[in-house]
């Protein structure tokens, strides 16, 4: 894809998005390899399961949400400090 087409607002809010899914791709496996080795059983695939102890779905959420936001915010700062963002530009909403 060729860049240039588009404006520079929208080329950071490309990249800045961008950014914050590859991180949160790397965050989840980060974290599922984190808790495996705490926890020694996988992560609850779905927390809102009756079979999944609320310990261990309010554990997992809340890692899960503190790790995801945190990766999102690192990311897109990150790349927000090697490209100057437009004057104007909102951020995106990833």
């Amino acid at each position: 894809m060729d860049l240039n087409v588009l404006s520079k607002e929208n080329q950071y809010k490309l990249v800045t998005a961008g950014a914050a899914l590859l991180a949160g791709v790397v965050v989840k496996a980060a974290l599922t390899a984190a808790w495996r080795a705490y926890r020694k059983a996988d992560p609850p695939q779905n927390p809102d399961d009756r079979n999944v102890a609320w310990s261990e779905a309010l554990a997992w959420t809340v890692a899960s949400s503190v790790a995801m936001g945190v990766g999102g915010l690192v990311a897109r700062r990150g790349v927000a400090g090697l490209i100057s963002k437009p004057a104007g530009a909102e951020e995106p909403l990833v």
